[in-house]
């Protein structure tokens, strides 16, 4: 019995111990308190580390020796070794692994050693990199010029194809010519009694056009702005005894010269001017916009002398102001004096023998317009061979004044 119980006693203490949790030994303690808790960093690991920093400091002063070689070479061309900056980072490195503890040391060094083979090698493959890129640089700039001469050769061959000049054909196409006039210039160009413009340059430009096979418009135009209204298209030529000069050349250009005229200096009858001399301190008049003005400059000792100088819209209006004394002089074309004023008044008035000189007078055009400028030459010519202008002349001036 007491046999049984015993055995009763220990099946029931083995069976608590079965299910009651195993304890926990000090080695197990310690072991899972290391697994949790971080990793103490070793001697050999911090060393490792400050060794990375060494190199990594090393590395940037490899960059920098670097790109100092690079801007030499691209200055100075190949050639610039790099043997030195090499040695100098091998040298960084060694410094730094002597910082290093014996248990890295063989592994620092090779890693030194391989750093300093790469960084010699970059080093020569930097400088020959840049070597060709100068060479290629050189290359550059040649081909640079081939393409400037390429492009200069381009641009001088466009500018030597004009265009077409169709002037003439337009004129051909409208059936007339717009002629652009001041309309108080006798006798080249004035109002008759019935409002009817009339005068020579008027007849020469009828007859012109009835040989060309067209019409022509007559146009009365603003003399001072003449020249606009010629180069803006507004009229197709500047057909009324238009002097020829240097300026207007600057502008425009002119046909044939088809007759002289000289720049006078008039006076009523009884002046006491009788000479420039004279015309110190006088009130002086001329047309406005007029190659009279121009005329004048050829002799600023003279011009400078006035007591004022008058400009007038018309060679009428500064006339009327000479006839009612608020002149004491005008200088005039001649043309349009002798054709006319003298011709209404004569003995009303005195002319000086000096004048301001002789000029051409032709027909304005616009500088683009070869094709016409021809055809109004060759009417001039058959206007003089065939009589017709000669006829003109005489029927204005009383004589044969043209020069064709």
């Amino acid at each position: 019995m007491k046999k049984r119980n015993e055995n009763a006693v220990a099946r029931r203490a083995t069976a608590r111990t079965a299910t009651l949790p195993a304890k926990r030994t000090s080695a197990t303690n310690v072991a899972e308190q290391q697994a949790t808790q971080p990793a103490k960093r070793t001697s050999a690991t911090s060393t490792a580390a400050r060794t990375t920093m060494a190199g990594t400091r090393a590395r940037r002063a490899l960059y920098a020796a670097l790109a100092v070689l690079m801007c030499v070479a691209a200055f100075a061309g190949a050639g610039c070794g790099g043997q030195k900056p090499a040695a100098t980072t091998a040298t960084t490195a060694t410094t730094a692994t002597t910082a290093a503890p014996e248990t890295t040391a063989a592994a620092t060094t090779t890693a030194a050693e391989t750093t300093t083979t790469t960084a010699a090698e970059t080093t020569t493959t930097t400088a020959t990199t840049a070597a060709t890129t100068t060479e290629a640089a050189t290359t550059t700039t040649t081909t640079t010029e081939a393409t400037t001469t390429t492009t200069t050769t381009a641009a001088t061959t466009t500018t030597a194809a004009a265009p077409a000049d169709d002037s003439w054909e337009k004129i051909k196409a409208n059936g007339k010519f717009i002629l652009g006039l001041d309309d108080e210039f006798p006798p080249m160009g004035f109002r008759d009694e019935n409002n009817e413009i009339v005068g020579f340059d008027i007849d020469m430009a009828k007859a012109a056009a009835e040989y060309l096979g067209v019409e022509v418009e007559l146009k009365p135009v603003i003399w001072s702005t003449v020249l606009l209204s010629l180069n803006s298209g507004e009229i197709d030529c500047v057909w009324n005894g238009m002097s020829v000069t240097e300026e207007r050349k600057k502008e425009i250009t002119f046909s044939k010269s088809y007759v002289n005229s000289n720049q006078i200096i008039v006076t009523l009858a009884g002046s006491d001017i009788k000479s420039k001399a004279d015309m110190a301190g006088a009130v002086v008049g001329t047309q406005m916009g007029s190659s009279t003005l121009d005329a004048l400059d050829t002799d600023p000792a003279t011009r400078d002398s006035f007591g004022e100088l008058r400009e007038y819209a018309t060679f009428t209006q500064a006339m009327m102001d000479l006839d009612n004394k608020r002149l004491d002089a005008v200088v005039i074309d001649g043309i349009a004096f002798y054709g006319d004023f003298n011709v209404k008044s004569p003995g009303s008035y005195s002319v000086l023998e000096e004048n301001f000189g002789v000029e051409e007078m032709a027909i304005g055009l616009r500088k683009a317009d070869g094709a016409w400028i021809d055809k109004l030459n060759e009417a001039f010519d058959y206007l003089r061979s065939s009589g017709k202008a000669a006829e003109i002349s005489k029927k204005w001036f009383g004589a044969d004044i043209l020069i064709i």
